[in-house]
């Protein structure tokens, strides 16, 4: 017997609807923008570690410099790693049918979710590892 809930999904509804109208007869279907994660608490640590982490920088004081970004970088390559697949929106295109961000995704399209999805991941690191 493995592992039970191996992946998470995720939907986001209320960030561009669904597939149907909420009063259609079969239910409004799946969120328009969702994805699927690995369930982080059944990885090691350092399988969440971005590409990027040994570039993060530190102040002289011992904290992380956040200052050229590169944390975000490794945050996104950590998140990047979990997610196994989903159809996110590229937000920097002005269209009324702005094509998908690939998948899986890099670190840069992580960086380009929208405030809302990158928030729900990390909550979903948080609860992973309560430190």
């Amino acid at each position: 017997m493995g592992y039970l809930n191996r992946v998470i999904q995720l939907e986001f509804p209320e960030l561009a609807g669904t597939e149907r109208p909420a009063d259609h007869p079969d239910g409004p279907g799946r969120a328009v923008i969702w994805l699927t994660l690995r369930n982080p608490r059944l990885l090691a640590g350092n399988e969440l570690i971005g590409d990027n982490a040994g570039g993060i920088r530190r102040n002289a004081d011992g904290s992380i410099d956040v200052t050229g970004g590169t944390a975000a970088a490794s945050a996104y390559g950590g998140f990047a790693k979990l997610i196994i697949a989903g159809n996110v929106l590229d937000p920097f295109v002005d269209s009324d049918d702005p094509p998908p961000l690939p998948m899986p995704p890099t670190a840069e399209d992580v960086g380009k979710y929208p405030i809302e999805i990158l928030n729900k991941i990390g909550g979903i690191l948080a609860d992973a590892n309560p430190l």
